[in-house]
Parts: C-alpha cells; sequence; structure tokens
C-alpha cells in the first residue's frame, strides 16, 4: 500500500468517525433538549391525552448576561444587575412564550380539562414543536465536517512535516510516516538558531517578545480610546455628531496602501524608522471599525439606565465605567482578540519600519528563520506551529467572550 493511498483512508477514516461523533451528539442533544425543556415531556403527554396543560415559569437565575454568568457583588452596581436581569428575563421568557403558544392550550384558572382536537393545535402543535426542536439537519452537519476538513488538513500536513527529518520533508513524494519515526530536530533548532552569535535570547524567542511588547499596549490603550468613542457616539449628545460620525467611518473606505507613502514619509522626517514607534503610537488612538463596532453594542443598551445613574448624581465617566464597561465585556475582549490576532501577524509594516535584526518581530523573524533553513522544511513548519500556538490558546481560553460578543453585537433592546 502506498503512501498516497494510506493518506486516503487515513483521511476516510477521519471523516467517518467524525460523521458518528456528529451524529451521536446530534441525536443525543436534541433527544436530552426536547425531553427535558422544562416540562416539554409533561406537555407533550397530556396533549396527547386530551388534557391541557399551562407552562410553569421559567428558572430565574440571577446575573446572565450575553452568554455568561456575572456575580454583581457591589451594591454601586445595581443599575448594571437590574439590566443584565431584564436582558436575561426577556430572552428566557420569549422563548417560553413561543412554546406556549405553539405547543400548550391555556385553561382558565379552576376550569375542567378538556379535549385538544386538531383544530386547537393538539397534534399539530405537538409536531411542530418537535419540528422546531429537532434542530439542523443531518445535511448540514455533513457540509460543516467536510469544510472543516478542508481548512484542518493543511495543518495536519503542517505537523506532520514538522516532525520528520531534513531528507524525508524535502522528499518528492509526501510520506504520511517517516521511515526514521517522529524527529524532533526542527523544534530544537526553532528555539536554538541565533542570528546573531551574542545574541542573549534565540532569535524567535526574542522576536515573540519584541511582538508582545509590539502589540499589547497599543491594544490595550487603542481598546479604551474606541470604547469610549464608541460611547460618546452612542449615548452623548452634541454638535455635529452624526458628521463627526461619518467622516470617521468613512475612513474604513480608503485602503491603507494609499496612505502608506505619506505616513512613511511623515515617520522618517521624525525620526521613527527603526524604531518601534510607528507600530504603537498609531494603533493607541484605536481603529474606526473597533469604534464602529463598539458603537452598535452600545446602541443596544437602553437609554433609561444612562438617564437613571445621572438622577443619581454619576457623571459620564463613571457612566461609562461602572455601566457600560461592565455590559461590554464581551465586546470588549472580542474586539481586544481581534486587535491582538490582526498585531501579531503584521508582516508588512514591521519589515518596512524596522530594519535592525534585534528589533524583528515574530512575523519578520520567521520569514528570516525560512531563509537560513531553506534546505531544512521541518524546521520552518516547526517554527510555523510554535508561532501559531499562542493565538490558538487565546482564542480557546476566550472563545464564548468572544462569539457571545459578536453575536450581540447591534442588537437594540
Amino acid at each position: 500500500m502506498t503512501d498516497t493511498v494510506k493518506l486516503i483512508v487515513i483521511c476516510a477514516a477521519a471523516l467517518v468517525a467524525l460523521v458518528a461523533i456528529c451524529l451521536i451528539v446530534y441525536f443525543y442533544r436534541y433527544k436530552v433538549k426536547f425531553y427535558s425543556n422544562g416540562g416539554s415531556k409533561v406537555r407533550n403527554a397530556r396533549a396527547r391525552k386530551g388534557e391541557s396543560f399551562v407552562m410553569p415559569a421559567p428558572p430565574v437565575k440571577k446575573g446572565y448576561v450575553f452568554g455568561g454568568w456575572f456575580e454583581d457583588k457591589a451594591l454601586t452596581r445595581r443599575l448594571v444587575a437590574t439590566e443584565m436581569e431584564k436582558r436575561r428575563k426577556v430572552k428566557v421568557y420569549a422563548k417560553w412564550a413561543d412554546e406556549v403558544s405553539a405547543c400548550a392550550v391555556a385553561a382558565p384558572v379552576g376550569a375542567k380539562s378538556k379535549k385538544v382536537s386538531k383544530a386547537e393545535g393538539g397534534e399539530n402543535a405537538d409536531k411542530k414543536h418537535k419540528k422546531l426542536e429537532r434542530g439542523p439537519g443531518f445535511v448540514v452537519y455533513l457540509t460543516l465536517i467536510l469544510y472543516s476538513l478542508i481548512i484542518i488538513l493543511p495543518f495536519l500536513i503542517i505537523i506532520i512535516v514538522s516532525l520528520k527529518t531534513p531528507k524525508d520533508a524535502m522528499a518528492t513524494e509526501f510520506q504520511l510516516i517517516s521511515p526514521d519515526g517522529i524527529f524532533t530536530g526542527g523544534y530544537k533548532e526553532v528555539f536554538t538558531y541565533r542570528a546573531r552569535m551574542k545574541a542573549a535570547l534565540p532569535t524567535l524567542v526574542n522576536s515573540f517578545l519584541n511582538t508582545l511588547m509590539y502589540i499589547i499596549p497599543p491594544t490595550l490603550l487603542g481598546l479604551f480610546t474606541s470604547s469610549i468613542a464608541g460611547y460618546a457616539f452612542a449615548k452623548l449628545r452634541f454638535k455635529a455628531k452624526n458628521v463627526m460620525y461619518t467622516a470617521l467611518i468613512s475612513t474604513m473606505m480608503i485602503p491603507g496602501i494609499i496612505m502608506f507613502a505619506p505616513t512613511f514619509a511623515i515617520f522618517d522626517k521624525i525620526g521613527w524608522v527603526d524604531t518601534p514607534y510607528p507600530l504603537m503610537i498609531p494603533g493607541m488612538f484605536g481603529a474606526a471599525a473597533c469604534v464602529f463596532f463598539m458603537r452598535q453594542f452600545y446602541m443596544g443598551i437602553p437609554d433609561s439606565l444612562v438617564e437613571a445613574a445621572k438622577i443619581d448624581g454619576a457623571g459620564y465617566l463613571r457612566i461609562f465605567f461602572t455601566i457600560m464597561v461592565p455590559l461590554s465585556v464581551p465586546a470588549l475582549i472580542a474586539q481586544g482578540i481581534l486587535g491582538f490576532v490582526g498585531g501579531y501577524n503584521d508582516y508588512f509594516n514591521p519589515l518596512v519600519y524596522l530594519q535592525s535584526s534585534q528589533r524583528y518581530n515574530l512575523q519578520v523573524a520567521l520569514r528570516t528563520f525560512a531563509g537560513v533553513y531553506a534546505k531544512q522544511p521541518n524546521a520552518v513548519m516547526a517554527g510555523t506551529i510554535v508561532a501559531l500556538v499562542p493565538t490558538l490558546i487565546i482564542y480557546f481560553l476566550a472563545q464564548n467572550y468572544f462569539i457571545d460578543g459578536i453575536v450581540t453585537s447591534g442588537i437594540k433592546q
């Protein structure tokens, strides 16, 4: 059996395993959800017997906001807690109201039970409820699995090549399993390579620290300036607000490469070339896209909450830090992740502005590393994997906030 056939067999086996897991999760999730959705089993049983059933009140859990749980311990945050509880109740009761209208026949208090006919929504409503609870179909899951394989397969190839010897990695015919077994010499080269003999740290380690220094301060400060600007555009009233906001959003239509030449001329004139300042200072003033996103998020917060805080004597900054910021944590984390990943993957700007090798960021240093180890593809792939790990860790740790921040933006209450 050739290596190509082995690769096809392994991919087919992985596809079958994923389909099986998908089917198990599909049936388990939606069947359990149908029979455990706060009285669905009792409601359907009574509907089949011809009895009426009044939906019980949903359970109330304090502090639910934007898909996560938030413990409000400070008495000064009562307004925030009230808004969180209000949003949770609206979401939960809306869902239960849909179920009641679709599947339950309400009976007057003290009235006797009566038969539920098809005209009143007995069997048809039950079938409709089952259809609503069925969830996505098998075709949707199969399509998502195939798309996931298309995305994951190149990463699997990178991992396989990074664990080969240089000779096997450069072979014309792709080998799934190296005859010499697993070889970790490529990863050793990543953490021992030094562009300068007297360097205190390996080149890629030093460039990784440079990358963190270049992107963390502008990400945090830019997030603050963008969020407070979005708060001003969403909740404050001042002259020419709409004109200023339109002008700000219009800058998103201008390609960045058009502004590169004059920007480089300005930075060169003030002596910022070969320094990290061009990579850090502009980002500290925020971004138009982030301002737009945060404004849309703050528009979903009721104005009555802000007015109530003003009556209690809170100023604009206090309202922002004690009400807006706690309610917008998912959106802030989502924008922080996007800003961090964008700066982490930036290659063009560091390549232009940084001229000394000791100031290189990780992407430029990785390109230099790839040039030095051009005859060792395993080391180049190992460097790619090492550079990819930090962003994956950050995403997996904050994925719930990231998804909630994206989904809840622009939803008005």
